[in-house]
């Protein structure tokens, strides 16, 4: 009986390590810029949705060709964002509609036993939203109302 139930558990171990590899997706996509084209990081599921950048570094970013991470959600609503064990400080762009409607610059990593920044997409929902690491949004040229176009 405690070997059959010790199979069973060895099981369903695996079977949720199959599942939780499969939805961490790592994938990248492109985004169409006025002023260029931006590699990133993809998030369009929970799981990876839920651990975003966190415990990421710059460098990490930069060795995957990625300049930061795109989060897509399935429809239009107001989001919110917290800087949990973030390593670095980020440039936060809310996306509606694959049109820019917020942008929130320098938003401070928490330093030790800080609470983590929180931030809102405000009264205007987002279906995406573009984390860049700070000065990546004036890297960029990124503005309020511009046009952006994702790679599908």
């Amino acid at each position: 009986m405690k070997k059959y139930l010790l199979l069973v558990l060895l099981g369903i171990c695996i079977l949720f390590g199959v599942f939780f590899f499969a939805l961490q997706s790592n994938s990248m996509t492109q985004i169409q810029t006025v002023d260029g084209v931006l590699s990133v990081r993809l998030a369009d599921n929970p799981l990876e949705q839920t651990k975003g950048l966190s415990g990421a570094t710059v460098a990490e970013l930069q060795s995957q060709g990625a300049e930061g991470m795109l989060f897509v959600f399935g429809k239009a609503e107001e989001r919110t964002f917290w800087m949990k064990e973030m390593n670095f400080d980020l440039d936060v762009v809310w996306i509606l509609n694959g049109k820019i409607v917020s942008i929130s610059e320098n938003v401070q990593a928490p330093k030790n036993g800080e609470e983590p920044v929180r931030m809102y997409s405000g009264p205007i929902g987002a279906d995406m939203v573009l984390e860049l690491p700070a000065g990546g949004v004036k890297d960029h040229g990124l503005l309020i109302g511009q046009p952006l176009t994702i790679a599908k």
